[in-house]
């Protein structure tokens, strides 16, 4: 039994004298800066929301990002920095000199939030800010659809936020966008949505379809997901989509509409150059696209890599606590004891590279590969894209006769 360990651990040394030989070096040693940052400034949101990971999390002690690590940063100017993406960045008490502390460094900023914080003050603090894409989750132009969806929101100071936002900054080239999470509730209320929309100047209407982040009760004693689901009436669900489509098209709106939906319609044929990946856009000249930063930059082909992946190689998350992750798995250094540029470089960052690289099962269990880097090309008719990794085990029990329900 030990010579057999010793031959397996010599065997392990020996990959990593070749993985690290001068044909892998570029792979993952002395790469340039990222091309794109993500930073989550704090661990905590002001909503509930009913399909929102928040809900169905232990409440933690609130932890917000040190602004002043952002100098740090310096490897990363001019660079496109994500902010907000599981959290509510507008919580942080610093929000606005974050910013423009970022943009100082000439960062493109792409930021998500749910807009109930936008009010006057904030948006007129950051007004000439290097803020390039804004994205607001927004799941119905109906006060009592909205409300029910995204608990302890105000529906009416929600949309006066963000009616002042667009207006203060129209003269901006800033790209607005709507995320709406479909589910049953909601989906009658598609072409509402486009309309009011589209009136009020913004750019693209994102129908993402609800996952199932947890089997069990949320911490306000709820979870109706299985019954909000779509997967079980996704036929009716493609149909509302559909028409949605074809009612931007012959109107000419200059809203666009995205949905991974798309990429299967069959009003493809009948409309195959509106139809643009998973994106409708109509004949009017004023319609906008997208430019998506992280899909630009972190999904792609990368030497060795055995997935449409380059995430670990021009890719990084900064977290509330000042942790950096790549992959949105792995934790690689902490801004709050050494420099980016170290950490990027470090040796603990260029081991998980080279698992990557050597372990294919890592992104095949990746739900932000799955549903965020890929999630425009989501196959929406599988069942087990209807539910976060942890639980697909679970969903074979699951509406085994989807036949019957899908009618």
């Amino acid at each position: 039994m030990k010579v057999k360990k010793l031959h397996y651990l010599s065997l392990i040394k020996k990959y990593f004298r070749n993985i690290d030989s001068f044909k892998y070096k570029e792979l993952y040693q002395d790469l340039p800066p990222p091309r794109m940052l993500e930073i989550e400034p704090i661990n905590t949101c002001n909503l509930r929301c009913r399909m929102c990971h928040y809900s169905f999390i232990d409440r933690k002690k609130v932890q917000y990002i040190d602004i002043n690590v952002v100098k740090k940063l310096y490897s990363s100017k001019g660079i496109w920095v994500k902010i907000g993406s599981n959290f509510e960045p507008l919580m942080h008490p610093r929000f606005v000199a974050l910013v423009k502390m970022l943009s100082e460094m000439d960062c493109k900023i792409d930021l998500t939030t749910n807009g109930t914080l936008l009010d006057k003050k904030t948006t007129d603090l950051i007004a000439d800010s290097n803020i390039k894409n804004i994205t607001v989750s927004f799941d119905s132009v109906i006060r009592q659809t909205y409300e029910k969806i995204r608990r302890k929101a105000k529906f009416d100071s929600a949309i006066a936020n963000l009616a002042y936002l667009r207006e203060q900054l129209s003269d901006k080239k800033v790209f607005f966008a709507v995320n709406s999470v479909l589910c049953r509730s909601n989906i009658n209320e598609v072409i509402d949505m486009i309309k009011y929309w589209d009136a009020k100047g913004i750019h693209q209407l994102r129908l993402i379809f609800m996952v199932i982040r947890s089997l069990t009760n949320d911490v306000m004693g709820e979870n109706d997901l299985i019954n909000e689901s779509l997967y079980p009436i996704r036929t009716k669900a493609f149909e509302k989509l559909d028409a949605a489509a074809e009612y931007i098209i012959r109107k000419k709106l200059k809203i666009t509409l995205n949905s991974p939906y798309f990429n299967e319609s069959k009003l493809r044929e009948v409309y195959p150059d509106n139809f643009i990946g998973s994106q409708i856009k109509s004949d009017n000249p004023l319609a906008r696209d997208y430019f998506n930063p992280a899909h630009h930059y972190q999904r792609g082909s990368y030497p060795g890599m055995h997935f449409d992946c380059r995430s670990p190689f021009v890719f990084a998350r900064i977290l509330y606590n000042g942790d950096v992750d790549l992959c949105y798995q792995n934790t690689v250094g902490n801004l709050n004891s050494h420099d980016f540029e170290n950490i990027w470089q470090s040796k603990k960052a260029r081991r998980w590279r080279k698992r990557v690289i050597s372990d294919p099962s890592i992104c095949n269990k990746c739900d932000y590969f799955r549903f965020c880097l890929s999630s425009s090309k989501i196959n929406i008719n599988d069942k087990k894209n209807y539910f976060q990794q942890d639980l697909l085990d679970e969903s074979n029990t699951i509406w085994e006769d989807s036949n019957s329900l899908n009618g």
